[in-house]
């Protein structure tokens, strides 16, 4: 059945590539009861202006269209919201979440808090450094907001931060990593003298329970009012020590997580704290709390007594110990783990993972190569399995390939070994996969594979599209005369 067939649909997600576009520009015409939408667009083949008004064009139509909408959220790329007739988002008056990438300014800003008054979830990127002012207070406006995302590195105003504490009285989250906070509009040379008065605000928001301000100059004297939290991200704010993080922890006592990696100036004291402030917890939460410091991590095992986790920063650094994440295992209710990178990652870790954690639905393992593909024959096991990433694993061959079933997700790039014969064979066995990775196989892979997906797809039922991502010109050329498959994508991206 064709995508746009089904007119009772209410929850899409979906990605759009290059003529996928084009062949989709009336695919919401018809789409009119749709709640969710869930976008990405990559239009490789165009440049310019011209991706600009395909992609903004595509937009227009969903906001003429899907007038029962609640959730709206399209990743970063090439459109233009400010191109849409600001009146059209009054068919945007159910909408709970929006996610966008826009250059905020005072009239869309207006347009928002003005027809999007149910609004609960907003998540801005914003195209410039710096974000504008007015518009953004604006945005406070909204009295349902309970979650603000700024996910990209822009400079804030103090008076923002202010309007964000006095007016989102509902707010239970605020993401504000990598901000740069300038001490006043009317200060702008003295960019990095923030006052703490700004930040103190968000101890008027009661109801606030996740905090992101990562890389903030945040201090001691802040943390310690903040009350009621459940997550606090305070990754490289540098002025924190160990006595406002300690209190901190006892202030909050429901804290669930807590993220103080590459801050110079926490010992072990710290964990020594946590774990007098944890013991006597009768609130079933475990503590978990991100540390990059190996000498504390090592100390931890020995300290910690109570229901508290001290979680290492893995990044590249190898394990104290090749068995220390065995421990893992025990974990018999955990649904997603990411490892990647993790230098001596052993077949121990992997084999009681595959043993034990019967409900894990995404692994990601990229880059440990430290395991054998014995180990990874036992990830078969795992029959909840939808996710898998084992790029650049020179283990990963075609016989283990052909042995995953029931995946929506693989990540194999740069699995040298790899073949047609085992991705296309794959392919077939896992008639729900969305996405497979096999970029840079070094010429492994041929068109073949591209007429077999073809083949394997063009009679889907399950209105799931097949992305494929590979590094080959001459594959990507190929494509675009051999696929028939409205269910069916190849891109670069």
């Amino acid at each position: 059945m064709n995508l746009r067939e089904i007119t009772t649909l209410v929850y899409l997600k979906i990605g759009l590539y290059d003529d996928h576009v084009q062949r989709n520009f009336s695919l919401f015409n018809k789409l009119i009861n749709l709640e969710y939408i869930d976008l990405m667009m990559n239009m490789m083949d165009y440049k310019g202006e011209e991706m600009v008004n395909f992609s903004t064009k595509l937009l227009n139509t969903i906001f003429s269209t899907c007038k029962n909408l609640k959730h709206l959220d399209i990743t970063p790329g090439p459109y233009n919201v400010a191109k849409i007739p600001f009146e059209k988002w009054i068919n945007f008056q159910n909408l709970q979440h929006l996610g966008i990438s826009c250059l905020l300014m005072p009239d869309l800003a207006n347009t928002i808090v003005k027809y999007c008054k149910n609004l609960k979830h907003l998540r801005i990127h914003n195209l410039q450094r710096d974000i504008n002012d007015t518009a953004l207070k604006k945005l406070t406006e909204l009295e349902n907001l309970e979650s603000l995302i700024l996910d990209r590195l822009i400079e804030l105003y103090e008076e923002s931060i202010i309007a964000i504490s006095n007016n989102c009285k509902k707010l239970k989250r605020l993401e504000i990593f990598g901000c740069i906070i300038l001490s006043s509009i009317n200060n702008i040379e003295n960019c990095r003298a923030i006052t703490e008065t700004a930040l103190v605000g968000l101890t008027n928001l009661k109801k606030l329970q996740k905090l992101n301000v990562t890389f903030l100059d945040i201090s001691d004297s802040i943390i310690i009012e903040l009350k009621g939290l459940k997550e606090l991200d305070c990754a490289y704010c540098q002025k924190l020590t160990d006595s406002g993080i300690i209190q901190f922890i006892k202030n909050n006592p429901d804290l669930e997580f807590l993220n103080v990696c590459s801050i110079d100036n926490i010992t072990t004291d710290l964990v020594i704290a946590a774990n007098q402030a944890t013991k006597n917890r009768t609130n079933g939460i475990i503590l978990h709390i991100r540390i990059s410091d190996q000498s504390i991590l090592q100390a931890a095992k020995s300290i910690i007594k109570s229901q508290c986790s001290i979680v290492p920063s893995i990044h590249t650094e190898p394990l104290s110990s090749p068995f220390v994440l065995d421990e893992l295992s025990k974990l018999q209710c955990l649904e997603h783990l990411n490892l990647c990178y993790v230098k001596n990652l052993n077949d121990s870790t992997i084999t009681a993972i595959a043993n034990n954690c019967k409900n894990l639905k995404s692994l990601d393992i990229e880059s440990c190569k430290a395991i054998t593909e014995t180990a990874l024959v036992g990830l078969t096991n795992l029959k909840n399995l939808q996710k898998l990433n084992v790029s650049y694993l020179d283990t990963i061959t075609d016989s283990f390939l052909i042995k995953l079933k029931g995946l929506k997700e693989l990540d194999c790039s740069y699995c040298k070994k790899l073949t047609n014969s085992g991705i296309i064979q794959f392919i077939k066995n896992n008639p729900d996969l969305k996405k497979i990775d096999v970029y840079d196989l070094d010429g492994n892979i041929t068109s073949d594979m591209v007429i077999s997906a073809d083949q394997a797809t063009k009679n889907r039922t399950n209105g799931i599209i097949l992305h494929i991502r590979t590094s080959d010109p001459a594959i990507l050329q190929a494509s675009k005369s051999i696929i028939k498959s409205q269910w069916l994508a190849i891109d670069s991206i």
